[in-house]
């Protein structure tokens, strides 16, 4: 059930992830812009965390934000940095990180530290792992590792949704949903692939597409493909994305931790082009946020959807 659909205040270019804060507000990363920038649950824009450039506790290339207890956590790509700031702005950490990279949006809090989905850059290539918070610039355990190197570096964005003492991982053409304790344990097969999402070959022009902003977007737009995870109470709401004409149709489907499949709702949207039209998170309780993109690139405007999942 939608609860309210919130639109966000400012100007976006790339937005790659976001985050819900305890007080119903969003902090959001662009990539392009670059921005980290905090909104009140009325949408209105109440603070940036970090100024553009290459100095310390400055920010080249943000790609994923969590919310911590007591601030954020940001992951600069470029500058290779994990940083963190208060709820008010303060840089309070800004570390050098030589272990691991965390794809677009795929950042998460748990207890005693993070999930993200990425890739790893020392011994054997890992999609999911846990960062604690005493030893950001290490990578602590490997959760789940990459099976197909090719397909992870053609597709390379991955979803990541924890609530208490679970996590979850997804890549977006695949129907597998992968869930651990988020910590120490392998990350096990929640359900296997159904069909939903058909296994999408690797195209002939691959580097073309990675390399051209507007390919590359046609080409996720073009596809059938996962958009999100978000963690409720006994398991994960999985967001599916298709095409439907000059639409995108959105379809959130119950996936209970024991396998089982809850009920599942279907909405369309405006579509957006030249940019990522939807990202997610959960609360892990009973709340599925949206960040849904409008329009088209440069001309690009978000909301927050919420739903109430029953």
């Amino acid at each position: 059930m939608l609860l309210h659909d919130v639109p966000l205040s400012g100007k976006f270019q790339n937005v790659l992830g976001f985050d819900v804060t305890p007080d119903g507000g969003t902090v959001v990363v662009d990539r392009d812009a670059p921005a980290v920038s905090a909104f009140d649950s009325q949408g209105h824009l109440v603070r940036s965390y970090s100024s553009p450039g290459t100095r310390h506790c400055e920010i080249t290339t943000p790609e994923a934000v969590a919310v911590t207890p007591r601030g954020i956590a940001v992951w600069d790509q470029k500058r290779h940095h994990f940083l963190r700031f208060t709820s008010n702005g303060v840089c309070v950490a800004d570390d050098v990180v030589f272990d691991y990279e965390i794809d677009r949006g795929a950042l998460t809090r748990v207890a005693g530290g993070f999930v993200a989905g990425g890739d790893t850059l020392t011994g054997r290539p890992c999609a999911l792992f846990f960062i604690a918070d005493a030893a950001p610039t290490q990578l602590k355990s490997c959760l789940h590792r990459v099976t197909d190197q090719a397909r992870w570096l053609l597709y390379g964005r991955s979803f990541v949704a924890t609530r208490a003492n679970k996590s979850y991982f997804a890549v977006p053409y695949e129907s597998t949903v992968w869930m651990s304790d988020g910590v120490t344990e392998a990350a096990r097969s929640l359900r296997a692939s159904t069909g939903r999402i058909a296994e999408e070959p690797i195209p002939a022009d691959e580097r073309q597409i990675r390399s051209s902003r507007t390919r590359y977007y046609e080409f996720y737009a073009s596809k059938h493909v996962v958009e999100g995870l978000a963690a409720v109470d006994h398991g994960v709401v999985l967001v599916t994305a298709s095409p439907a004409g000059s639409r995108r149709e959105l379809t959130m489907t119950l996936i209970r931790d024991d396998g089982s499949e809850g009920g599942s709702t279907t909405l369309s949207t405006d579509g957006a082009r030249g940019v990522y039209s939807t990202h997610v998170r959960g609360d892990g309780h009973d709340r599925v946020y949206l960040l849904i993109a409008h329009g088209a690139f440069p001309a690009v405007t978000y909301s927050v959807a919420t739903y109430e999942i029953r």
